[in-house]
């Protein structure tokens, strides 16, 4: 997927992204797949909400598991009435 926006391709290039690529290979991390189901529940959740990305992955699997998020980010004070959140 090209990248328009932000900080992309044309500021970093090739080079880089490989070595991001490689930093991470080398630190061990398992990098799991995301079945779709999860990406189109966090896609419905970015909108109405708006919190980022990253904080919908979290919500999303907490609203299906009726999970509490222990948290001391306070974009999650948005979605407060949808979840139980423990701030730390």
């Amino acid at each position: 997927m090209p990248i328009k926006s932000g900080r992309g391709r044309k500021e970093f290039g090739d080079r880089k992204k490989i070595e991001v690529l490689a930093a991470i290979d080398r630190m061990e991390f398992i990098v799991l797949p995301v079945p779709n189901p999860l990406i189109f529940q966090t896609a419905e959740l970015k909108a109405p909400y708006s919190i980022s990305y990253a904080d919908c992955f979290l919500l999303a699997p907490a609203l299906e598991l009726k999970a509490s998020i222990a948290t001391g980010d306070p974009e999650f004070k948005k979605v407060s009435h949808l979840v139980n959140i423990v701030w730390v």
